[in-house]
């Protein structure tokens, strides 16, 4: 189907906007998206769409071990056997692509995501390992960092509160928000066979969010 591989799984925040955003966008460019659990898997998977749902800030010492757990523990050994999985057929068939769509937690501090930034941070590491080892088999891994996002997490905040709602807004160096059709336009590049020398790489997507370093 011209740049896009066959099939892609949508698999993690399916019911989030930017999920369901992707699912309408990947199927209005014909792609056969199936969303599947972590244990039914296609064996012609070319491509996997990996998206990282970031739960609401919670004050480090108010988090629960039943929370860490389900956001650390749990999530990171499924999403593990599920790149394992995936990646084992890719290899078999010498291509393949991977695009893990999370945030900025993996790469950056921020007060009461302590749990959903080991996650990203831990994925981010993945993503590297993953890809120095699959490149040999034709089989790419990407992580997209992505900022604030129209939709996703976009709020009125208490400018004294450490968020990444309205505070997020105005260190960014473009002073605004994504669009959903930017990263969507993001991720189909990366995802296509014109980012074919791209792999093990963390692409920001934050309109300078990383970047800015002015004080006020």
């Amino acid at each position: 189907m011209g740049a896009f591989a066959d099939r892609v799984i949508v698999v993690s925040g399916v019911e989030t906007p930017m999920g369901q955003s992707f699912t309408a966008a990947l199927a209005e460019q014909g792609a056969q998206v199936v969303a599947a659990d972590r244990t039914d898997l296609s064996d012609s998977v070319d491509a996997l769409l990996l998206i990282v749902p970031s739960p609401p800030p919670i004050p480090t010492t108010s988090l629960s071990d039943a929370e860490w757990d389900a956001t650390v523990s749990t999530s990171m050994t499924n999403y593990f056997h599920l790149l394992k999985n995936v990646g084992a057929g890719m290899i078999a068939r010498q291509r393949g692509v991977i695009l893990i769509v999370g945030g900025l937690g993996g790469l950056t501090g921020f007060p009461r995501w302590a749990a959903s930034s080991a996650l990203e941070g831990a994925l981010i590491a993945l993503t590297r390992s993953l890809a120095c080892e699959w490149a040999q088999y034709q089989v790419r891994i990407v992580y997209l960092a992505c900022g604030a996002v129209d939709g996703e997490h976009i709020s009125e905040a208490n400018p004294t509160e450490f968020t990444i709602t309205a505070n997020a807004l105005e260190r960014t160096a473009q002073k605004r928000a994504a669009s959903m059709a930017e990263i969507i336009d993001t991720a189909f590049y990366l995802l296509s066979d014109r980012a074919s020398f791209t792999t093990g790489s963390v692409i920001r997507a934050d309109g300078g969010w990383t970047a800015w370093g002015l004080l006020n």
